[in-house]
């Protein structure tokens, strides 16, 4: 009779107690091994480019002759596709210690985002910003604050924007953006794998549809009403209120004048440059000074280069809403008539109107950049000579409305 290769051991057999330290084979590798204190375990014993290796199977008191003999044949598969089943094991246990070293809770991570972050914004991790990604996420997002960011996949992103998606469509795309923002963090410092799972292009927009937004623009005054606004307006007295008059003359965003210093302001030169790190677009920025712009910086200053040109009453920046103050102190009511960001389309109108001013000139005055990329790397001019006579010719024509003469014609800009 043939002597039997495989399944040589029973079960009844192995639960044995008077069984003798040593090894007993059940035939393709497989080991009951007894040890001189008793201890069972099963093992797999294989040779794999010429060496002999010795993978455990489990200890025979918890996995069954039935169960190592099934463990034994996912080993042998793995060896049958040139796979050496104890390294690739290795590899997992390693694989799932890092993921629970390196495990990371959303609300964890939203900390350490708008640490990095806060470089970025005025104020630091203190700021407004800070303080509305904690808000809207804490609000919109509470389903995340507490998960694994590793657990997190698209159903989790689904299920906290869907709600809102379309209802408030500007705070959603803020929230998925924030979202997407932390979860990219999450991956670069190993906490979580794959895709994310919150991103839009060629994913999330498939799941969740187009949103119909209202475009809503920043109220702004006619600029036939600059030039009375302006008389009233050096009729006021404060920082604020000479901050809102530096505002209309340089067509500035409220954050561009409320953080001017000293260091930024050339008299001699009637030049304001604007540092990169306080633009929106991040990039540095010269405005021309009029005649007025100057005469004004000369009646409070000039300062230390460090010293705010516009502080508060404590010295520090001017908040968002002082300027607007201004304009509720002179009977405008907050939000109904026009903006301080307004201005800027005010002026951009008046230049549309009545000057013929190429429309890259003109959106230079706003800091804005039409030209693609290719044109910027070869004109790389901010058309800083071409706006000074233009700033100098809206300074007068706000005194010209002052003083009560009709605006000029359009004509071609000097």
């Amino acid at each position: 009779m043939a002597t039997k290769t495989v399944h040589r051991l029973t079960a009844a057999w192995c639960a044995k107690p008077e069984i003798a330290p040593g090894r007993y084979p059940d035939g393709g590798g497989l080991y009951l091994q007894i040890t001189g204190t008793g201890g069972r375990s099963w093992i797999f014993r294989y040779k794999r480019h010429g060496r002999v290796r010795e993978m455990g199977l489990g200890s025979a008191a918890l996995v069954s002759l039935k169960t190592a003999r099934e463990r034994l044949a996912a080993a042998r598969s793995k060896l049958a596709d040139d796979l050496d089943p104890l390294a690739e094991r290795r590899t997992v246990r390693k694989a799932r210690r890092h993921v629970e070293t390196h495990r990371c809770l959303f609300t964890h991570a939203l900390e350490k985002v708008i640490a990095v972050q806060a470089a970025q914004w005025k104020g630091g991790e203190d700021s407004k910003h800070a303080a509305q990604w904690r808000s809207t996420l804490k609000l919109h997002a509470e389903t995340l604050m507490h998960a694994d960011v590793a657990d997190i996949n698209t159903a989790s992103i689904i299920r906290v924007l869907e709600p809102i998606w379309k209802t408030k469509p500007e705070t959603a795309s803020r929230i998925r953006q924030r979202i997407e923002i932390i979860l990219e963090w999450c991956r670069a410092h190993g906490y979580r794998t794959g895709d994310n799972p919150a991103r839009f292009a060629g994913h999330l927009e498939h799941l969740l549809g187009e949103q119909q937004r209202e475009v809503k623009h920043h109220a702004s005054l006619p600029y036939s009403q600059c030039g009375e606004f302006i008389g009233r307006l050096r009729e006021q007295g404060g920082t604020a209120a000479r901050a809102l008059e530096m505002l209309v003359l340089c067509a500035s965003r409220t954050g561009e004048v409320a953080g001017a210093t000293w260091g930024e302001i050339d008299l001699d030169a009637k030049t304001w440059t604007i540092p990169a790190a306080r633009m929106k677009a991040k990039r540095p920025h010269r405005v021309p000074l009029s005649s007025p712009a100057v005469a004004l910086l000369e009646t409070i200053g000039p300062g230390n280069p460090d010293a705010l040109v516009f502080p508060s009453p404590r010295g520090k920046v001017l908040s968002d809403m002082a300027m607007a103050a201004v304009l509720v102190r002179m009977g405008h009511k907050k939000g109904e008539s026009f903006t301080c960001h307004g201005f800027r389309s005010s002026i951009r109108t008046w230049i549309t109107e009545t000057t013929s001013t190429p429309v890259d000139v003109a959106e230079a005055v706003l800091a804005h950049e039409k030209r693609g990329a290719v044109q910027q790397a070869y004109e790389r001019s901010d058309f800083l000579e071409q706006r000074r006579p233009l700033m100098q010719r809206w300074a007068d024509y706000l005194s010209k409305r002052d003083s009560g003469v009709l605006p000029f014609a359009s004509e071609a800009a000097a």
